[in-house]
């Protein structure tokens, strides 16, 4: 069963039906023949876009800039909508990832440096945490215990300890350093 329109109201109604319940207009033969035709060629619209769409997809980004700046009028519609859709969602794309070109004052488009943030998140936090580590096991870490006679000496465990955790410490600032510093150089070399 298949939707046509009414020759008086046009609102849809079955092929099946002798007459519209819309309006009462008697349904010919014709009539259904001439709304099959054009749901028949509206797919053929369809599948056209869709392999226009197939297409489009695997060209390079300089290939699609190219073809959308020669217009519409050197292609098919639907070879136009498939190029403007398709350059529409690779924007999408490059925004979600941070990449988008981002227009200056001159009008030149400079890449965006917005980096991976989850390289800078992850980078800052171990950064932050190991200064804080360092400060800690350097200032407010004590390695000496109480003695005889109410002196204090100091326990290599406990020394032990702190030489550890200054190493730890460091290197987590170091490897955060760079995760940062690496989360904000692969933002502005990708565009």
């Amino acid at each position: 069963m298949a939707l046509i329109h009414c020759p008086e109201c046009q609102r849809d109604v079955s092929d099946r039906a002798s007459q519209c319940p819309h309006c009462g207009c008697p349904i010919e033969v014709e009539s259904k023949q001439q709304s099959m035709e054009s749901n028949v060629a509206a797919s053929i619209d369809d599948q056209e876009l869709s392999r226009a769409r197939e297409r489009i997809r695997g060209l390079t980004d300089r290939d699609l800039g190219a073809m959308a700046e020669e217009g519409s009028g050197q292609w098919s519609p639907e070879a136009w909508i498939a190029i403007q859709e398709e350059g529409a969602r690779r924007d999408r794309v490059r925004t979600r990832r941070g990449l988008r070109d981002v227009k200056t004052d001159s009008g030149a488009a400079e890449p965006s440096t917005t980096g991976s943030p989850t390289f800078r998140v992850v980078g800052a936090l171990l950064f932050i945490l190991g200064a804080a580590g360092v400060v800690y096991f350097l200032q407010f870490f004590d390695t000496s215990v109480p003695a005889f006679g109410g002196t204090r000496v100091n326990n290599l465990g406990l020394m032990q300890d702190k030489q550890n955790g200054l190493m730890l410490g460091a290197l987590a600032a170091v490897v955060g350093l760079a995760l940062l510093l690496y989360g904000q150089h692969r933002g502005s070399k990708r565009s």
